[in-house]
């Protein structure tokens, strides 16, 4: 087993001064050692390497996860700390989840510990300061653990936790969104409101745009960045696609009513799905509205979809709507609780509750099990290698069952 080890931000940006020095000593610019932009917009199959999956942000794992007769086979138990959402991906070679200040992997087979990686912050002089406390994460991209800590993206080495480098902003920020070997965040830089593009495999940027607009999902088709404009007016949210490569705006939809703090869209078939207070299809091409559906809460999770029907919760319960025209399939009354999005892999939803999981068919939604662990309301959930991975404030559940 690798020992816990203890990654600084002064420690991780000094390294990356190097890294600057070495490359202006060599008489070079970072755009000529920075590698390509490559998107890449779907995730291998049988992995969960990113919150909702993917860059689609769909939620929806082709391969099937358990079907019946659930049950946890192995659980990593931490201590009972805040935890970041989602706080959890898995790929069949780990399982990497974080903590109030750390992130950490384990091995699928016995969920007994790979690395761990603490995020601590420390003074001018030296000395030991604080933990810096998890914003998000992780996520896996190019080979590296992506998380927020603090005001600060780190780039582990996905297989040790060594600290690769990481990227300082002035303020704490959440959404981070990895698209192949590239990630995209929004945060006060330098003291001004910026969408910023990263190299995931140096930490070097490609680009930086002095705009409030936070990185949502990605339009591969489309080749399209869905974000969001920030306001200060909360009731308005306006959802824009833009360039990847460059920033640029393509397209802008103001939607009156729906906070620009609403949930992550999910994008599937050329169709972006948003959903607070009602279902909203987006043409992924311009922008306009295709549909709209009624959900009548001022509650709401983010949508997710396997390209037949769009999938939303809240407090009340869960519902499925015709992804093509916006027609109601089914409601199920089961109270949605915690900070998960669902989980959908192949013809099951998995939902999360005040004491686990609950697991519904998709055509009907017909319940097909539920388990319960301790530790509270799952705070994120992954599918991978036919395994359900939840976490919550207690630790990491894995759920296998009949397939």
């Amino acid at each position: 087993m690798t020992g816990p080890s203890t990654l600084s931000r002064r420690g991780a940006l000094a390294a990356g001064g190097g890294l600057l020095a070495s490359i202006a000593a060599a008489g070079l610019t970072p755009a000529q050692v920075r590698p390509e932009m490559r998107l890449a917009p779907t995730a291998d199959f049988g992995s969960w390497p990113a919150r909702k999956r993917g860059p689609r942000r769909t939620g929806y794992q082709p391969e099937p996860g358990p079907r019946s007769g659930a049950s946890v086979r192995w659980r990593f138990l931490t201590p009972r700390d805040p935890t970041a959402s989602p706080g959890i991906v898995a790929t069949p070679q780990q399982v990497l989840a974080v903590g109030a200040s750390s992130t950490f992997a384990l091995r699928p087979d016995d969920g007994s510990l790979a690395w761990q990686t603490g995020h601590r912050e420390r003074d001018p002089i030296g000395r030991d300061g604080r933990n810096e406390f998890v914003q998000s994460g992780p996520q896996l991209a190019a080979g590296h653990a992506l998380t927020v800590a603090d005001v600060s993206l780190y780039g582990l080495d996905g297989s040790t936790g060594s600290g690769e480098w990481a990227y300082a902003t002035n303020s704490s920020f959440r959404e981070v969104l990895a698209v192949g070997n590239t990630v995209f965040l929004f945060s006060l830089v330098d003291g001004v409101d910026r969408l910023v593009a990263l190299s995931a495999e140096t930490g070097l940027p490609y680009w930086q745009l002095e705009e409030r607009v936070a990185p949502l999902a990605y339009a591969p088709d489309e080749g399209l960045l869905v974000t969001v404009q920030l306001f200060d007016d909360l009731a308005e949210g306006s959802f824009e696609g833009r360039d990847p490569a460059t920033g640029s705006q393509e397209w802008s939809t103001t939607i009156e009513g729906m906070s620009s703090l609403a949930g992550s869209p999910a994008v599937a078939r050329g169709r972006v799905y948003l959903a607070a207070g009602s279902v909203y299809a987006l043409d992924a091409t311009d922008g306009t509205e295709v549909w709209r559906a009624p959900f009548d809460t001022e509650r709401f999770g983010d949508p997710v979809t396997d390209g037949d029907r769009v999938y939303v919760t809240n407090d009340q319960g869960a519902a499925a709507f015709d992804a093509a025209t916006g027609e109601e399939r089914w409601v199920a009354d089961v109270p949605v609780n915690g900070f998960a999005t669902p989980a959908v892999a192949d013809d099951r939803i998995y939902l999360p509750v005040e004491d686990g999981v609950v697991a519904l068919a998709t055509g009907d939604g017909a319940r097909a099990f539920d388990v319960s662990f301790p530790g509270g309301p799952p705070s994120g959930m992954a599918v991978a290698d036919g395994t359900l991975y939840v976490r919550n404030e207690r630790g990491v559940f894995a759920l296998e069952g009949e397939r």
